[in-house]
């Protein structure tokens, strides 16, 4: 069973309660919700939060709308989306974070079609290295594979962003276009194990320059443009209808552009001085 997990909480340092807020008459998470409705070959759709007091809302929202909902810690997320998909009876996940409304349905069905012709990999993503809109990352992750980063590490750098410590440990030779990403590629952290087996799929055209999530009011801005005009009322539009929205307004596409992408996790690296080769092909 394949479960999709919508990765969600209230806090941000950056955009405090984005994930409830408005587009439009309905919170952003509506939106991503029925998004990913659309997506045809998940099995169950999940609500991954946390138990702290401040996402009681996020809960309540989900008993709104007759979505299951997994609570469990705030910073492990690692351990959040193991034993969600584990509550719910799924062998896998898709991760979908919260702060992501225009998500693709059909990116999602390409990602679990992928690995159910090649149930091998631990992981398939679209951001190794990304060639999507960042907003639209797609990485399914078999529980086994999850369950084994667990044991391999309680660093908790990597058990908060959850699925960086694949990339950086990545098997030699599978990882999309690129070389192995750290010293030990071939080896993960601290063991003899050999490293992760990942597939990328790529877009045919780069668009990795599009920046369609959400940290700031900017982006809280484009958002609503794009809905207003593609989705007010939760429309099912597609990744090219936004592209060509944008062709034709421009002063909508650089209302966010001055950010870079992944900047949180850079800024996480930079405060503790590590260096990502992973990060470096953001």
């Amino acid at each position: 069973m394949i479960i999709g997990l919508i990765q969600v909480r209230m806090g941000s340092s950056r955009l405090p309660g984005k994930s409830l807020m408005d587009i439009h008459g309905k919170p952003m998470l509506w939106h991503l919700w029925k998004r990913v409705q659309n997506a045809k070959l998940l099995d169950r759709i999940v609500i991954a939060t946390t138990t702290q007091p401040q996402d009681d809302q996020i809960a309540t929202f989900a008993a709104q709308h007759n979505i299951d909902c997994y609570r469990g810690s705030e910073m492990d997320i690692m351990t959040r989306l193991a034993d969600a998909t584990r509550t719910f009876g799924g062998t896998a996940f898709v991760r979908i974070t919260g702060d992501c409304p225009l998500i693709d349905p059909a990116l999602i069905d390409k990602t679990i079609a992928f690995h159910k012709e090649a149930p091998d990999f631990d992981i398939i993503t679209n951001i190794f290295p990304p060639t999507h809109p960042q907003g639209l990352s797609v990485e399914l992750i078999t529980l086994d594979a999850m369950d084994r980063a667990i044991n391999e590490t309680s660093d908790p750098l990597w058990r908060e962003w959850a699925t960086v410590y694949f990339y950086e440990h990545a098997r030699a030779g599978e990882c999309g276009r690129s070389a192995p990403l750290s010293a030990e590629a071939n080896a993960t952290e601290g063991s003899n194990l050999p490293g992760y087996r990942i597939k990328n799929l790529e877009h045919p055209e780069n668009l990795g320059h599009h920046r369609w999530t959400v940290d700031y009011e900017e982006d809280a801005m484009f958002m609503k443009a794009v809905f207003g005009a593609l989705g007010p009322a939760g429309e099912p539009f597609t990744m090219q209808e936004i592209l060509t929205y944008l062709e034709k307004h421009t002063e909508v596409y650089n209302l966010n552009r001055k950010f870079k992408r992944n900047e949180a996790f850079g800024e996480v690296l930079k405060e503790k001085g590590i260096e990502s080769e992973w990060y470096k092909t953001q």
